[in-house]
């Protein structure tokens, strides 16, 4: 089965958070609707909010966000887990310096 980006899918596993990271292993995936298109914008979210420990930080994880405050975050470690798999740290910034 090929999935495409746009496709409209169903998913079942075992969920397990490996290092804190939510992982679906033996998954199966079922394409409910083909090139659905992609309804989703990033859900925008206040910094506090999506933080470490902060209130909607666990129920968005993994998820397309966008922080609907600019110029409220900044970058204050490039590749944090140092190893390959793109993370960094951010904090809140008065001066900003993560582009919207």
């Amino acid at each position: 089965m090929a999935l495409g980006v746009g496709d409209l899918v169903s998913d079942s596993g075992v969920y397990t958070e490996p290092f804190g990271t939510s992982e679906i292993s033996d998954a199966a995936v079922v394409i409910e609707h083909d090139n659905a298109g992609l309804p989703l914008a990033p859900k925008p979210m206040l910094p506090a909010d999506v933080a470490t420990g902060g209130v909607q930080a666990e129920p968005h994880e993994s998820m397309l966000l966008i922080i609907d405050k600019p110029g409220s975050l900044a970058i204050i470690q490039q590749n944090a887990d140092m190893s390959d798999f793109d993370e960094f740290l951010i904090t809140a910034s008065t001066t900003g310096c993560l582009p919207r």
